[in-house]
């Protein structure tokens, strides 16, 4: 049970962390907040790597968006982990075991 917490707490971090940027894209290139009006999903993802790049850009030529950002209520977050311990053979259990061990050996070194 100790394994499943540090994998939920490093995985809750980063998630956390990547939520924060995707929101950062959002405000800077209101198009992403709202619906991408494209139906061909392989030229939606290559407009969002390209607001990316744009992005990374603008971080290189000193705009850091300050101007948009704010900072998150980090309080209004909630993580309620819920483990299904009987379904123990489904193969998302198995790559989460397999991603705890990984953690676990790696936290070892």
């Amino acid at each position: 049970m100790g394994e499943e917490l540090l994998f939920n707490n490093a995985h809750a971090k980063v998630r956390n962390t990547v939520e924060r940027c995707f929101g950062v894209l959002k405000k800077r290139f209101y198009a992403l907040a709202t619906t991408l009006r494209v139906r061909d999903m392989q030229l939606a993802s290559k407009l969002i790597v390209c607001a990316m790049i744009l992005h990374n850009k603008c971080i290189a030529m000193g705009d850091r968006g300050e101007d948009f950002m704010e900072q998150p209520d980090l309080s209004a977050m909630q993580v309620d982990w819920h483990f299904d311990h009987e379904d123990n053979d489904t193969a998302g259990q198995q790559r989460r075991r397999s991603l705890v061990q990984s953690l676990c050996q790696y936290g070892r070194t």
